[in-house]
């Protein structure tokens, strides 16, 4: 037993402690107010750049601040005669990730520039203030895996010579739905083998936080024959190395090399797939694998004189049979691998298509290197089918437009996706249309989301008419599967880069069509006219109007949009769009009556100068010329929303007549003008209706704050009166109007610690009338000096707690001395969620009683003394890892606070209490479900959430839904394949899953819900 009388030696130590929140980093980018660039520049004959003058470009299009140099990484010139000279930009010394910009010239005259360039204000500062070996343990954190590549040297050999990554000290620019502005971070190529995973893990080098993770793992010659799994007897090319015959070539660039790893996952126990003939009859798969990556090769180089993936002849090696009953297929960087199915519902995922699209991620790595996650990652994914589906067809002279439909047709797996009918698989065939996902899982939809380039280039190959998810009726000429690849391929190795949009991918494909079939070509239509199809852009020679009226329309929306347009009865709210055809949506106005138009812009990122203008054709001649046509505009502002009245005149035409809305950076826009950024939209008026609502609802009482915070609070009122209705409620900060809300309360979010604020709020029906404000409340948030009680152990020679679960956080802590402050590490838990907590002790001989206890500091009162906020306790015990559940109430505040993990020999601690034996951890948590400053309220979005636990799971997984009922579930694996699905049920069965990571989506009666988890 443990001897109370033993020797206590006391050593004197230090925690290192990391700040808490997201570092007010660099906020200078967002005052310096520099404009992105538009992604593609294409100069005309009168501007004489050459190669040669390069800096004198980027001076006049980029405007880059002094410390920004460019460095050149490789220069290519393509079959139609272009050079494309490709740079990298740094700052200081350190690259801006992401950020590249491609010259590409002809006879020796620049005519465009890709550009992915980021501007970095003049005083960013490149010096870390963690080593990159803590910002490597928070990499590993973050992964959580057992077993990395790097622990076994000579699998890592097999990986390209992999090593333990030291870190790479890089400017994280600011990416939409990662990051608002840039960061300095370490990157670490980090690649696990339980589970498996590999990606690029950026970690923050002034917090140590995690920011983002770009995925990796997306999912002496003679001839021979061969009997393969899925395209009968074929042709490839074999070696003869003195012995029998192997899967392995030199005749293709720097080769292609098949091998079978007999269910193992251990690469260094591959064998060669061999045979004592040129007739390869004993391992189809092998030789199905074998067959599709020689077609692959074959069909980059004969179609576009590509040397394998990365264009300077890379050995094509693939593994076949890894795992055992293993449905997945991957790139890994480096390599292909191909698991042999489930053998019921899924064969080996070798078909061709498959192995296109596989490889075909390495082609896009080695181009525009597009960032796997959110709008990026789908085209990164619709590239791999489209490129799958043109390989199949190359290979075997047809295409079923279905992606892995061979390995499914033995059982009940069926294909994955369809690109005739990206619908079918509830993928969406429309930008932003039915079965678009806006979450975060599956890295963003990518899998999802790839259906709409899966579909434009369906429609561009084949021709189809027909009507959009928006109502937009299009009619597309096929210009075949050849050309439409051609065009898919230069606009992926030319004009993207990493960060590329769905806007880019139009933009890119119509200059391709153009370079390769000349302006104004049946091609560059049909391009044109099939991204109208999906829903990205208007129609060649549109651009909006449609019948007779002019052409206009924004060409770039990344940065700035139009996301609300009030008139009356309309008030429609939008997405991002270059040109938005609304004239479905109408209302009736009256000669002789004044009316108050609203357009409210959204801002991606920072802060810009829009300017408006709105134009109704009161005599029906189908332009904007006349006088008193233009009823509105406003300069340049940052002003949001942006409102102004307009009396209609007598005389009009009398019946339906074209209203348009522009929004331009930085200038007033006119009716006709195509220009660099912002949005246009039309919609329909019907002059000559009933005369308007000119009765304003009565202003809103009782204005009270409460839940306040050092960074939120909560506003509530009692509710106006209206003689037609009240259609909702601005909320003032101020004098600014910072959002709108249909309900009698608001969340405030994103305000600063100790500081004064005053807020009112005003009520307005759906004519526009605005009521009088509010009485004004003044509220001043908490101060953030929030001191807590010491805490600790005083001896873990013999115990010590060695891991803390919690949804994501699964931290592998070790031995501490007693205390330590994981405060840098953070989880999110919404208000009203049922959580699960597992400890884990770590004994270093004999095994004692511990007992155990877990606190959360709810109302950020600096103690944990309050009603509730005693989480989980458990008396003392020997178990190997305890785990308890608890809900977290909804008096809770919002923001970040405290959670305290204790563990002590024999007894329970208080939550102040300084022990003999035994260790306290702290931890960060944050109580809300909201993202950055804003306000939140009931808009009539939905506000269902749905939570996993635990995660990693072994055996169950279980879900809890707030706000949400639940029909079904289906669960994917990491290349978008269902490997399990079922009716709803808060206890899901994950014990037949392979070890890796998987994407669980519920159904509910309006939402799919998406989460990440891992299988242990």
């Amino acid at each position: 037993m443990k001897k109370i009388n033993k020797f206590v030696f006391l050593f004197s130590f230090s925690i290192f402690g990391f700040s808490v929140g997201v570092s007010a980093q660099n906020k200078n980018d967002e005052k310096r107010n520099v404009k992105q660039p538009p992604s593609l520049v294409v100069f005309d004959a009168s501007q004489s750049y050459t190669l040669q003058n390069s800096t004198q470009i980027f001076k006049e299009v980029l405007n880059p601040s002094s410390p920004t140099s460019f460095a050149t990484l490789k220069q290519e010139q393509d079959p139609l005669g272009f050079t494309h000279q490709k740079m990298q930009e740094y700052f200081n010394g350190v690259k801006v990730e992401f950020a590249t910009v491609t010259l590409s010239s002809k006879n020796g005259a620049v005519q465009t520039l890709n550009s992915s360039y980021s501007p970095i204000a003049e005083d960013f500062n490149v010096t870390p203030s963690i080593s990159n070996s803590q910002a490597l343990n928070s990499a590993i954190a973050h992964v959580g895996a057992s077993k990395y590549m790097w622990q076994n040297a000579a699998e890592a050999a097999l990986a390209d010579n992999y090593k333990k990554p030291t870190g790479e000290l890089v400017i994280l620019p600011a990416l939409e739905n990662i990051s608002e502005t840039n960061r300095l971070a370490y990157k670490f190529d980090i690649y696990a083998t339980a589970p498996l995973y590999r990606a690029d893990v950026y970690i923050d080098a002034k917090t140590g936080q995690f920011i983002m993770e770009n995925k990796k793992i997306h999912d002496a010659n003679v001839p021979a024959t061969g009997t393969s799994l899925y395209n009968g007897n074929v042709s490839f090319t074999a070696d003869n190395a003195s012995g029998p015959y192997r899967l392995r070539q030199t005749a293709d660039g720097g080769g292609i090399q098949t091998f079978d790893l007999n269910n193992s996952t251990n690469y260094n126990n591959a064998v060669d797939v061999t045979s004592n003939s040129t007739n390869f009859t004993s391992n189809p798969t092998g030789v199905q694998a074998h067959f599709g990556a020689e077609k692959t090769y074959k069909y980059y180089s004969q179609k576009y004189g590509r040397n394998s993936y990365n264009n300077t002849g890379g050995v094509i090696k693939s593994y076949v049979s890894y795992s055992s009953n293993y449905v997945n297929a991957f790139w890994d960087g480096s390599r292909m691998t191909y698991g042999d199915g489930d053998g019921t519902n899924y064969g080996p995922l070798v078909s061709l298509d498959i192995c296109g699209h596989e490889i075909t991620h390495g082609v896009t790595e080695y181009s525009a290197n597009l960032v796997y996650s959110y709008q990026s990652g789908a085209l990164n994914e619709s590239f791999s089918d489209i490129f799958g589906e043109s390989i199949e067809k190359f290979a075997s002279g047809t295409n079923d437009w279905l992606m892995g439909d061979d390995i499914g047709a033995g059982g009940s797996g069926g294909a994955l996706r369809s690109m005739s009918n990206p619908n079918a698989f509830g993928d969406p065939d429309t930008y932003q249309g039915t079965y678009w996902y806006s979450g975060s899982g599956d890295s963003g939809g990518v899998h999802t989301n790839s259906g709409v380039q899966n579909f434009w280039f369906y429609v561009l190959s084949v021709g189809k008419s027909g009507t959009n998810d928006k109502g937009d009726s299009y009619n597309v000429t096929g210009i075949g599967m050849d050309k439409a690849g051609a065009i898919a391929y230069r606009n992926l190795t030319v004009y993207l880069n990493s960060n590329s949009q769905y806007s880019d991918a139009r933009n890119g494909a119509i200059q391709a069509a153009i370079d390769l079939y000349g302006a104004g070509s049946a091609e560059e239509i049909a391009t044109t006219n099939a991204w109208y199809a999906v829903g990205v852009g208007a129609p060649y020679g549109g651009g909006g109007g449609g019948g007779s009226y002019c052409t206009s329309q924004g060409n770039n929306v990344n940065d700035e949009y139009i996301s609300r347009v009030q008139l009356n009865t309309i008030n429609n709210a939008s997405g991002a769009q270059l040109y938005s055809d609304f004239t479905s949506i109408s209302t009736s106005l009256s000669e002789g009556s004044t009316y108050t138009i609203t357009v409210t812009p959204t801002w991606t990122g920072t802060v810009y100068n829009e300017g408006y203008a709105v134009w109704i054709d009161y005599n029906g001649d189908k332009d904007f010329g006349d006088a008193g046509e233009l009823v509105w505009s406003k300069a340049a502002s940052k002003n949001t929303p942006n409102s102004g009245t307009f009396t209609v005149p007598s005389g009009t035409i009398g019946g339906e007549t074209r209203m348009r809305v522009s929004m331009k950076y930085n200038g007033i826009p006119t009716s006709c003008e195509t220009f660099s950024y912002g949005e246009v939209e039309d919609y329909t008026i019907n002059l000559g209706g009933a005369g308007p609502d000119t009765q304003a609802p009565s202003a809103p009482s009782n204005l009270v704050a409460s839940n306040v915070t050092q960074t939120t609070l909560s506003l509530s009122w009692n509710a106006s009166t209206d003689n037609v209705g009240v259609t909702g409620y601005d909320v003032f900060q101020g004098a600014t109007n910072i959002g709108s809300v249909t309900g009698t309360s608001a969340n405030i979010t994103g305000l600063s610690p100790s500081t004064a604020y005053s807020f009112k709020v005003r009520a307005h029906d759906a004519a526009g009338n605005n009521s009088g404000f509010s009485n004004t409340v003044n509220v001043t948030t908490h101060s953030n000096s929030i001191t807590y009680c010491t805490s600790q152990g005083n001896n873990t020679n013999d115990e010590y707690i060695d891991r803390v679960q919690l949804g994501s956080i699964n931290n592998l802590s070790g031995n501490n001395g007693g205390y330590a402050d994981f405060t840098s590490i953070s989880i999110t838990l919404a208000k009203g969620s049922s959580n699960t907590i597992t400890i884990t002790p770590r004994w270093t001989g004999t095994v004692y009683y511990e007992a155990y206890r877990v606190w959360i500091d709810y109302n950020q009162d600096g103690d944990f003394n309050d009603s509730g906020e005693q989480v989980y306790t458990r008396s003392r015990t020997k178990a190997s890892s305890v785990s308890g559940s608890f809900t977290v109430p909804s008096s809770a505040l919002n923001g970040a606070t405290r959670m305290r993990v204790s563990m002590k020999y024999n007894a329970n601690s208080t939550s102040c209490e300084t022990f003999t034996y035994g260790e306290v951890e702290d931890y960060t948590v944050i109580i809300s479900n909201a993202v950055g400053q804003g306000i939140t309220g009931d808009t009539g979005f939905s506000n269902a959430e749905m939570s996993i636990y635990p995660n990693p799971a072994k055996h169950t997984l279980n879900i809890s839904l707030i706000e949400a009922t639940g029909k079904d579930y289906v669960i994917y694996n990491t290349v978008g394949q269902v490997v399990g699905k079922g009716a709803y049920t808060e206890n899901v069965n994950v014990s037949s899953l392979q070890s890796g990571i998987y994407i669980i989506e519920v159904n509910t009666e309006n939402n799919k819900l998406r989460k990440r988890f891992v299988k242990e």
